[in-house]
């Protein structure tokens, strides 16, 4: 059962500074499953905007109780930068609260190689973050995880 979160990104975006101030605010959805929170943007834009707003993606599934959450970053074209990857596993890594959080990204298969690479700075760091190109298996992979 999926039910719709009141939430704007505004309550969650910290404040970056005046050269990211463009990409870091976006509208979207934030949905409730049973397991997991489901994050899917309303704009394109992909890995950039988990990038830019991880703070208020944890701090969103922090407030619900949710440690598991599915990012859909399927809506749009553009291939994540590899700074865009670094930085969305650097910043989980960064939070005190990274060892029980885990994240599944979902991502279109040919953007699979680059955003793979988040999956592996990740691992280095000891956070459990997924790359998946199929909806499905993300969220077999979400709930497989105790």
């Amino acid at each position: 059962m999926i039910r719709r979160v009141d939430m704007s990104i505004a309550e969650h975006t910290r404040k970056l500074p005046a050269e990211e101030a463009e990409g870091p605010r976006f509208p979207m959805v934030i949905e409730l499953d049973t397991d997991h929170l489901r994050i899917t943007p309303t704009i394109s834009g992909g890995l950039s905007l988990a990038r830019h707003n991880i703070d208020g993606i944890m701090d969103a599934a922090t407030e619900k109780g949710c440690r598991k959450v599915l990012f859909d970053a399927r809506n749009g074209s553009t291939t994540p930068t590899t700074m865009d990857c670094y930085h969305l596993a650097e910043g989980i890594a960064d939070r005190r609260e990274r060892s029980s959080f885990c994240m599944a990204v979902v991502v279109h298969e040919e953007q699979m190689n680059a955003a793979g690479f988040a999956e592996t700075v990740a691992k280095n760091r000891g956070v459990f973050l997924q790359v998946f190109f199929s909806e499905a298996k993300a969220i077999g992979w979400l709930r497989s995880l105790s």
